[in-house]
């Protein structure tokens, strides 16, 4: 597991081994900038972040992706006027479905987390309970 910098034909180059195998990845003309971008791929390898070509996102818990996601796609284009882009009825129900379905059983938990067993038995309790 490492990151290392090599010039090939003029160009800087990071060669980065990871879990098995080897890529290159082209950095710069600069040597300093490969440096410290080698100095960072390695920082973030061993923390265990690093994925290649990029660095992972941490995942949200699924009530704050609908909050953000309502925010980003229906209230701010409504606020900034523009028309036609969806009703404020719309808008309006689209929230509450967001309140209704993100309750204590959903919230905290990541939509990469939620499979196929989790979502079945979350659907057979809200059966047998009051909560919608």
């Amino acid at each position: 597991m490492a990151a290392r910098v090599r010039q090939i034909r003029g160009t800087w180059w990071l060669v980065v081994h990871y879990k098995g195998h080897r890529w290159k990845e082209h950095c710069s003309a600069s040597r300093r900038v490969a440096n410290e971008v080698a100095e960072r791929i390695q920082a973030e390898i061993k923390l265990g972040k690093y994925e290649r070509g990029r660095v992972k996102e941490e995942v949200l818990p699924l009530a704050q992706f609908a909050e953000e996601w309502h925010r980003r796609e229906i209230a701010l284009p409504l606020e900034r006027g523009h028309e036609g882009h969806v009703a404020p009825g719309s808008a309006e129900i689209y929230a509450l479905q967001i309140r209704v379905h993100s309750g204590p059983l959903v919230a905290a938990r990541s939509k990469a987390s939620m499979t196929i067993a989790w979502r079945q038995d979350d659907r057979e309790a809200r059966s047998q309970s009051r909560w919608p």
